[in-house]
């Protein structure tokens, strides 16, 4: 390349202004360029906000970071008994749990139930003893029934979502963090059967007592 300009006692002398705003600006532009590149190969806006989903099954426990989640059994019914006795507009289905702490004592607000069709049920407190949170000592075993007062179609292949943080209204409340996604593995076969029984529920109370041993939801 072009020797540098020295002065005349041998130093060399400095870039000329319009140099030096060449050379600035295509340092901008070369790392406006790498920015792009980065943005279009990395989905940073989807990283930022998706939660760490375990997946499990009825009866299988989700191993998320701060806690064990197990959906114990199912029940549908029309009637929680109580009192008062709780009706349900549809139908109730009852989730019955089982959650552990595993690093420190942890407050679990979110649970919902998901319907094949993407339809978002929230939890009743209706019932007497249908849970509304769960508050869990470390290592200590907590039991709970979480109700669901839902149409016929929630039947269809739902799954409950788990997780210390409530969903909120757009999922703020869950980002980046664990959330089990329990299948509660009811056969299409069997949503008619299920939606017929009228045999009012009991539930147990919760806390750190083990239930009796609930039904699981089939025909």
């Amino acid at each position: 390349g072009r020797a540098p300009s020295l002065w005349s006692d041998g130093r060399e002398r400095p870039m000329n202004r319009a140099a030096s705003t060449a050379a600035t600006a295509a340092f901008v532009i070369a790392a406006m360029g790498l920015g792009r590149l980065i943005t279009d190969h990395v989905p940073l806006q989807a990283s930022a906000v998706e939660p760490f989903t375990v997946t499990a099954g009825l009866g299988q426990t989700a191993a998320l970071e701060y806690a064990e989640v197990t959906v114990t059994g199912i029940r549908v019914t029309s009637t929680i008994t109580g009192n008062p006795t709780a009706k349900a507009g549809g139908r109730w289905l009852v989730v019955d749990t089982e959650l552990v702490a595993t690093r420190e004592p942890t407050l679990m607000l979110g649970f919902d139930l998901v319907a094949a069709d993407g339809t978002r049920y929230a939890h009743s407190s209706r019932g007497t003893d249908c849970a509304i949170n769960a508050t869990l000592a470390t290592g200590v075993p907590w039991y709970g029934s979480f109700c669901f007062d839902v149409p016929e179609a929630a039947l269809d292949a739902p799954h409950v979502l788990v997780s210390r943080g409530d969903y909120a209204v757009d999922g703020s409340g869950q980002r980046r963090d664990g959330l089990a996604d329990i299948d509660l593995a009811i056969d299409p076969a069997d949503i008619d059967a299920l939606w017929s029984r009228t045999e009012p529920v009991d539930l147990s109370p919760t806390g750190v007592v083990p239930p009796a041993s609930a039904e699981q939801a089939t025909p």
